[in-house]
């Protein structure tokens, strides 16, 4: 089973992605899911696809963060992108679609080229703003790199 990291859950691509997994749930996971603060919508996520580690990047102040999880109590949820940074170096996964829009994707795809692991990348501004940076180093890692 291919352990999928899914970033941008809740948009576009993130929406399609879902899809797929769903058609082919016994081939593919998802290990992690994050969302930059539809919270409501990721949770469902969870829920449809049992998935254990979900961060919401958007959501940084204190008391949002406590009504998010006074919504789903049971939720394992992370806030911020510093958590999202941290859950890519530091949870399983065999693959990251990296569907965050604009510059706020860019720290991620370091992040999963930093380990190596493939890289799904729909995150353009990744390569326009840090190509002649974020290439090196996929070249460095092995890190496959996979245009959607």
């Amino acid at each position: 089973m291919v352990k999928l990291a899914l970033l941008g859950a809740t948009g576009s691509i993130g929406k399609s992605t879902l899809e797929v997994v769903k058609e082919q749930a016994q081939r593919y996971s998802i290990q992690i899911a994050s969302a930059h603060s539809d919270f409501q919508k990721l949770f469902q996520i969870a829920l449809d696809f049992s998935v254990p580690v979900l961060v919401l990047t958007g959501i940084t102040e204190r008391a949002e963060q406590n009504a998010v999880r006074l919504y789903a109590p049971h939720q394992n949820v992370f806030f911020g992108e510093e958590e999202l940074l941290a859950a890519l170096r530091n949870e399983d996964y065999d693959i990251a679609l990296n569907a965050i829009s604009g510059s706020a994707g860019l720290r991620s795809s370091f992040a999963i080229a930093q380990r190596g692991k493939k890289l799904a990348l729909a995150n353009k501004e990744s390569l326009v703003m840090a190509g002649h940076l974020l290439m090196p180093l996929i070249k460095e890692t092995g890190t496959e790199l996979i245009p959607v």
